[in-house]
């Protein structure tokens, strides 16, 4: 964690934050054009911005400075346990149901055992330090969209399974990213705070040493 981040001024309830997989721009615009045909169905959705899409591993909510500092070290030692691995992207879906949908997705194909072992040790590792496990288990994915209103479910549900098939890159990921989360009203702006790179065993993993403020993703 650096000196500068610090410093800075927090909420009165610390740093909105979370831990991800960062996806490079250029997939992250394939997805984009890929889902735009579920932009005809009828209804109001929040579709997540081209920089905002990840894979989370964990959301923390609110941190203060010195919590922060924790989860860097932790997330460092992590880092240290894991290779690199390559992850293809693949499946569109909604969270809960189809009866009930509440959240559009984009799944992961190639990468989910790594993604699934990652993910508990950043949970068990956050559980030991006070963040409680979510009730729900781990289901890698990007969310794409939160549903507010919807016209049919139908008629999303036949969207999805009309999709044509589009090419998504494969990418290798080989950093863990502490985010933060600013809350606007066009929209949430995440910014990294740190990124540690999956050394695999090796002595070394790397910090992004600019301030939450300056790093933008995208």
């Amino acid at each position: 964690m650096t000196a500068r981040l610090a410093k800075r001024a927090t909420r009165p309830n610390g740093i909105r934050s979370f831990i991800s997989i960062e996806i490079p721009r250029p997939i992250r615009e394939q997805m984009v054009r890929a889902l735009e045909p579920l932009k005809s169905v009828r209804g109001k959705f929040n579709w997540s911005s081209t920089n905002n899409l990840h894979i989370t591993l964990k959301f923390l909510g609110d941190c203060t400075r010195g919590r922060l500092e924790l989860i860097s070290k932790r997330l460092a030692d992590i880092a240290a346990r894991h290779r690199p691995f390559e992850m293809t992207f693949g499946g569109v879906g909604v969270f809960p149901s189809h009866a009930a949908p509440r959240i559009i997705w984009l799944g992961v194909k190639d990468g989910v055992e790594q993604l699934l072992k990652l993910s508990k040790d950043v949970t068990d590792s956050m559980e030991e330090i006070g963040f409680k496990k979510e009730s729900r288990p781990f289901r890698p994915h990007i969310t794409l969209a939160r549903i507010k209103y919807l016209s049919s479910r139908d008629a999303l549900k036949a969207s999805i399974e009309a999709l044509p098939q589009v090419h998504i890159d494969g990418m290798t990921a080989d950093h863990i990213f502490l985010m933060r989360s600013q809350l606007r009203t066009k929209g949430a702006i995440y910014t990294v705070i740190e990124r540690l790179c999956l050394s695999g065993g090796e002595t070394h993993a790397e910090a992004q040493p600019p301030s939450a403020e300056q790093t933008p993703v995208g």
